[in-house]
């Protein structure tokens, strides 16, 4: 079992929720291999999550709100979620949750709002490889909290375009690629307001190859545009910029085929991938 250390609770909500954990266990009288008896987590576990050393997991903070008989580490579980993302990224997760429609064009990777674990986990690790097991594991906790928003009341429409190359690309390796083709197509025959379509590799030269476009729209209220280079995204809020991107969106969307196709061509790459 790791021997405590000290930590600043307020250095990030992944301190302050160990530092809350330990409260709580030592305000009970329990050590920390007895609170693992309680919720079948091991000791050194909750010595690491209490540490900081590795965020908890979802059902870890539900079953010790139910040992503390508290409400509080689950909430203070979706704010370690949130403080996962990178500090520019955060405006564009608030647009994200107010939108009425969302739209993608992705010419290079399926976009995050509709990977799978495996899938962001991949490229996660490879687009970070100086990270810790533990700090990828977060990193893909909070991707797969952004989908909340897809199955709320009242969700948003969703457009994905993508490329057809991003079904091509072994992202993870056959097994991961196949589960992330099965997981779209899942997505829209259980989805209201769901549109997948794709680009044909055919079309050799159009207006999406300079990189991928997020246009969400609001309820009374002008169009955003979300860009992301490999060093970091940008919300455009500009008129003129909204103006020009969402032309370029709506040019590249005429060159994909129709739904029904588009959903062809992704089963067909899902038995490639086999």
């Amino acid at each position: 079992m790791p021997a405590p250390r000290p930590l600043n609770p307020a250095s990030s909500m992944l301190a302050y929720w160990g530092a809350e954990l330990r409260r709580l266990r030592v305000a009970a009288g329990m050590t920390q291999r007895e609170l693992g008896r309680r919720t079948s987590y091991s000791a050194s576990y909750i010595g690491h999550v209490e540490t900081a050393r590795r965020p908890p997991s979802r059902e870890f903070a539900v079953v010790c709100d139910k040992v503390f008989g508290t409400d509080t580490l689950t909430p203070l579980w979706d704010l370690i979620a949130e403080d996962a993302h990178p500090t520019w990224f955060r405006p564009y997760m608030e647009l994200e949750r107010q939108a009425r429609t969302i739209r993608f064009w992705a010419p290079l990777l399926i976009p995050g709002l509709v990977q799978t674990p495996d899938y962001a986990r991949a490229l996660i690790r490879t687009s970070n490889p100086r990270w810790t097991a533990d700090q990828v594991e977060e990193a893909v906790a909070s991707r797969m909290r952004r989908k909340d928003v897809l199955f709320r009341e009242d969700p948003p429409e969703l457009l994905v375009i993508l490329d057809e190359a991003t079904l091509l690309r072994p992202i993870g390796g056959p097994h991961v690629m196949r589960a992330q083709l099965e997981y779209l197509l899942d997505l829209v025959e259980t989805r209201e307001r769901t549109s997948i379509q794709l680009v044909p590799l055919t079309m050799h030269m159009h207006a999406g190859l300079t990189g991928p476009i997020v246009v969400t729209s609001f309820r009374g209220q002008p169009d955003v545009v979300y860009l992301e280079s490999a060093w970091r995204g940008e919300v455009i809020t500009d008129p003129d910029g909204v103006e020009e991107l969402t032309s370029r969106f709506d040019a590249i969307r005429v060159l994909a085929v129709p739904q029904p196709t588009s959903l062809a061509m992704i089963r067909k790459a899902c038995e490639q991938w086999t």
